[in-house]
């Protein structure tokens, strides 16, 4: 039930819920559910558009803090 409930949150507001449970990790978002696991101290979680032939989707994923990915998040 309270999954169903985040997952309103997603849809209605947000698009995407980070849930933190310790260290691990699952982003919640309209379509789908991404459980990243453990969240290391040099991680950072990032969210972002991939185009498909049906539109953009929505993703989710976690990476290293000195990947170049997350250069404009530092």
């Amino acid at each position: 039930m309270l999954a169903d409930q985040f997952k309103q949150i997603a849809e209605l507001l947000a698009h995407r819920v980070v849930v933190r449970v310790g260290r691990r990790a699952i982003v919640i978002l309209s379509h789908e559910d991404v459980d990243l696991g453990i969240i290391g101290d040099d991680e950072l979680i990032v969210t972002g558009e991939t185009k498909t032939p049906f539109g953009p989707k929505l993703r989710a994923l976690k990476i290293k803090r000195d990947d170049p990915r997350g250069a404009h998040l530092r």
